[in-house]
């Protein structure tokens, strides 16, 4: 091997390979839940992408993660440094996606909390999101954002990097049938699970709709809809505060879920 300067015993090889590490690590991490929030600067992701890549690039070359001898084919052609470079990108955005996709089926069921109570219009910016949430979406991912930090959500999704790379190594993606699939039951899964989180309160707030609404057909000299959406909202509120308790076990079962999810496509990437 052929040392790069003659104050640091590496390689041409070895920098390839740990800049591959931190391609991983910086789009990983980048997007991930907590740790891609938009209001974190951009120069602290990049910061901290690197530290971890530093962390994870001696453990991974002890545990032999990755073969150096192998890798050095990589570099004998710029379409093989490509190619590898593409396929950590491909495989670093496949698992913030899946990541990413199971957390936001708790945003999607919250936003359809806040339809069903009537602060669908009552949307304000959203600096996590950037984009334009309703009041309830926000108040709610708040505290479980708060949960999935004191659950360890945050530590399972760093150690999910480091397993990514002892179970599909640097380079060895394949894209095949059985990652599609994953994919596509993804999908599912996200949307029926954001009907299941706000099923309680949807529910209960349809109900006291529909009952309004016999009341005004029944009885339209009550006026009944001068105070139905006041009603409504105070009987969304009084279930949001009695389903609170409730958030710590959804939230623990997202996190297992993205754990499963994830192992099955490290799996799944490596066939």
């Amino acid at each position: 091997m052929d040392p790069l300067t003659g104050l640091f015993d590496i390689s041409t090889t070895e920098v390839f390979v740990f800049f591959l590490v931190l391609v991983r690590c910086s789009i990983v991490l980048t997007l991930f839940p907590f740790f891609g929030d938009k209001t974190i600067p951009q120069l602290v992701k990049i910061l901290f992408s690197f530290v971890i890549a530093i962390a994870f690039y001696p453990l991974l070359k002890k545990s032999h993660a990755f073969d150096l001898v192998l890798n050095d084919a990589w570099i004998a052609s710029p379409v093989g440094i490509l190619t590898q470079v593409c396929l950590e990108a491909i495989f670093a955005f496949a698992l913030s996606f899946i990541a990413k996709t199971i957390f936001d089926a708790l945003n999607f069921g919250s936003y359809l909390i806040g339809s069903f109570m009537g602060f669908g219009s009552a949307a304000t910016f959203d600096n996590h999101q950037e984009s334009y949430a309703s009041i309830v979406s926000q108040f709610q991912m708040v505290f479980i954002m708060l949960l999935f930090l004191s659950l360890g959500g945050h530590s399972m999704l760093i150690q999910a990097l480091y397993k990514s790379y002892e179970i599909v190594g640097i380079g060895c993606m394949r894209i095949n049938q059985d990652v599609n699939n994953i994919f596509i039951s993804l999908g599912g899964f996200v949307i029926a699970f954001a009907f299941q989180v706000s099923a309680p309160v949807s529910l209960s707030v349809f109900l006291v709709n529909v009952t309004f609404g016999v009341m005004a057909k029944t009885m339209p000299q009550l006026n009944i809809y001068s105070i139905s959406s006041i009603v409504t909202t105070l009987i969304g509120i009084m279930l949001l505060i009695v389903d609170a308790p409730e958030l710590e076990p959804i939230v623990s079962f997202v996190i297992e879920q993205m754990q499963m999810h994830m192992f099955e496509f490290f799996k799944t990437a490596l066939l």
